[in-house]
């Protein structure tokens, strides 16, 4: 079998050299190129040993039916390509002359991949092309090229996501849709929200099919015809929509790790981001990841290389800022004396004097902040002195900040008041503020937490998930820390609590994997709710200046060690340089030995005082006496009445 088609190959050779003039590279001995493949790496976990072999060895000449037509450019082979893919031919045989395989030729890729990548880019005269139907190959694979005279043919196998039956449903559906929006007139701007509203409110995300491996679920047809896809199905589907409706689009994939798909959209000649996926579900229509600058789009939205270049910027711009309806500023009222405005560059001011209106969670779509629709787009913030208070839910999801800064003025902040911002790193609260509301700041990514002396309270979650913190203080006045409010902080490596607590939260530091060292510079609470530091890598180290609720010992290793409230054993120091009131031996506790030590200075058995007389003042009458002694012992029998120092 092998040498009968040796034979025919070199009986084939000779015939041509009798017709025709061999290709260049023939007449060098440079070998035939062998064919190529490509998976469509969305969505696929094909690898090439997985393909079928193709037909043709590297240096063979295969004679096939030769093209019909021999193409003398690039762009009309690759029109026929994409001509023959939107029929879904599952072989495509296309011819080129010899000048256009030489440019196909020219890249450091191969040339079958070159010239199916021109197949596939993105035309802007034609809704069902580009990203649409480029985008629904699930693989091909080519045969080796095939040469007649200086004319070459390239056969391309094609493995589709959808079918031509589907498709017609497709554009059935479509046809419909675009015939309708068209009818409203609309502008722009209103074509892309009502686009967006369609797929946010009738497409639901395809988990069932995503894990059983419906190659389906990354189509238009999914999202359309059966309302479920995944990103990359709902990307093709808005793609599709907005180039019917004359409005330029992108699919935007992002780097491998993160495996998504977004779209970007064309309006008053620059490109705006937008992630129908991240908003699917949410009633009323939320607006998060809509028109924003690529400064303000967040994590998992990291381009692939290919969407990355120079040139694609060049052909692609996008705007610095995000899309704003309106030109110059809007405004309104947002508290008796407050009001607001938002300019087109994304800068929000609160002016006025006294406190903001409270408002709602912006995802129940009621009683929401008046600037809510907007608020992915807020790039800065500027509150003005003499607002005293920031209402509940405010500036949620203003993920576009940057850095917060709050004023002098303001005494508290609200419930959730910047919630889900995520993305700012610089947070300044001023000497004053008194109150930080439940989940205020939850999930912030703030480098540095500094609270005001002045702070008093910090509600349940207030500062849950913010996780690049590694050291905190909580000031001396702070008298009450809520439920979880310092959970999920995971780089937080060090505690200090200056002040005495009446309230010491559930799980308010939990979740601090690398949490170590806990500072307790006032007393520390007699009441401990469970779970503290649960779910930590380790129990930390408790370091104290006073045990006034609480007694340590020793453990069988020789390590000091005290009991919290909940039961828990921690590891116990005294911090450096601190004294404990009373502790008069120095041995890290009050008790009989301090009272005794007093008594015996009293009775001539030290000719110094071997211990600071103001810690001696057991009584508080500032002056040292016996009756300090006589106090101490009282206090440690438990009368009634006497408290240890």
């Amino acid at each position: 079998m092998k040498l009968q088609k040796t034979i025919s190959v070199l009986t084939a050779l000779l015939l041509t050299m009798q017709c025709a003039v061999l290709p260049a590279w023939a007449e060098s001995a440079e070998p035939v190129p062998a064919g190529s493949y490509q998976i469509n790496p969305i969505g696929s976990d094909l690898l090439p040993e997985d393909l079928p072999e193709p037909e043709g060895e590297q240096g063979e000449t295969l004679f096939v039916e030769q093209a019909a037509v021999y193409y003398t450019t690039v762009e009309d082979a690759a029109d026929a390509i994409m001509d023959a893919m939107k029929r879904r031919e599952a072989a495509i045989s296309v011819g080129v002359t010899r000048e256009v395989y030489d440019i196909l030729n020219s890249t450091d890729a191969h040339p079958h991949n070159v010239l199916f990548d021109a197949a596939c880019e993105h035309d802007p005269d034609d809704p069902t092309a580009g990203d649409y139907t480029g985008q629904l190959y699930h693989y091909w694979q080519s045969d080796a090229t095939s040469w007649n005279g200086n004319n070459a043919t390239i056969v391309y196998h094609v493995i589709y996501r959808t079918t031509l039956a589907e498709e017609q449903l497709v554009d059935a559906a479509v046809a419909e849709l675009v015939a309708q929006w068209t009818a409203a007139d609309m502008e722009p701007y209103d074509t892309i929200c009502t686009i967006y509203d369609y797929i946010t409110e009738n497409v639901v995300y395809d988990y069932a099919g995503l894990d059983a491996g419906d190659l389906h679920v990354y189509t238009a047809y999914k999202g359309l015809i059966e309302g479920t896809a995944v990103c990359m199905g709902i990307a093709n589907l808005f793609y599709r929509l907005a180039m019917e409706m004359g409005i330029d689009a992108r699919m935007i994939h992002s780097i491998d790790r993160e495996n998504h798909t977004w779209n970007i959209v064309e309006l008053d000649g620059l490109y705006y981001n937008l992630d129908a996926t991240w908003d699917l579900g949410t009633n009323p229509v939320a607006y998060n990841y809509f028109l924003l600058s690529p400064e303000i789009f967040g994590i998992g939205h990291n381009r692939r290389s290919d969407y990355d270049t120079a040139a694609f910027h060049q052909a692609y711009p996008m705007d610095t800022v995000g899309y704003l309806p309106f030109e110059g500023s809007d405004s309104g009222t947002c508290g008796e004396n407050l009001t607001w405005t938002l300019t087109d560059e994304g800068i929000l001011s609160i002016e006025g004097t006294g406190a903001m209106y409270d408002y709602n969670f912006r995802r129940n779509g009621e009683n929401c902040s008046p600037w809510s629709p907007w608020t992915a787009k807020i790039t800065g913030l500027n509150i003005g002195e003499g607002v005293s208070y920031l209402g509940n839910w405010a500036f949620m999801e203003c993920v576009g900040l940057d850095s917060i800064a709050i004023p002098g003025s303001v005494e508290r902040i609200g419930s959730g008041t910047f919630a889900f911002c995520e993305w700012y790193t610089e947070l300044t609260l001023s000497e004053g503020l008194q109150h930080i509301g439940g989940m205020a700041f939850y999930g912030s990514k703030i480098d540095t937490l500094n609270l005001p002396s002045t702070l008093q309270t910090i509600g349940s979650q207030a500062f849950s998930s913010c996780l690049r913190i590694t050291e905190l203080t909580i000031p001396e006045n702070v008298t009450n820390i809520g439920d979880m409010a310092f959970s999920y902080n995971t780089s937080l490596e060090t505690l200090r609590i200056l002040g005495d607590l009446d309230y010491l939260g559930v799980q308010a530091f939990s979740w601090c994997y690398p949490l170590t060292r806990v500072e307790f510079h006032g007393g520390v609470p007699g009441t401990w709710w469970s779970g503290l530091f649960s779910e930590n890598d380790q129990d930390p180290v408790i370091y104290a200046a006073r045990s006034d609720a609480w007694t340590p010992y020793e453990g069988t290793d020789g390590s000091l060690l005290w009991n919290a409230p909940d039961g828990t054993a921690y590891k116990f120091e005294w911090l450096d340089g601190e004294e404990t009131p009373g502790d008069l031996t120095g041995d890290g506790k009050t008790d009989e030995d301090d009272a005794a030590m007093i008594s015996a200075w009293f009775a001539g058995m030290y000719a110094e005082i071997p211990f600071d007389p103001e810690m001696a003042d057991c009584n508080g009458d500032g002056k040292f006496t016996r009756a300090d002694g006589m106090y101490l012992a009282r206090a440690l029998a438990g009368w009634e009445g006497y408290t240890l120092p």
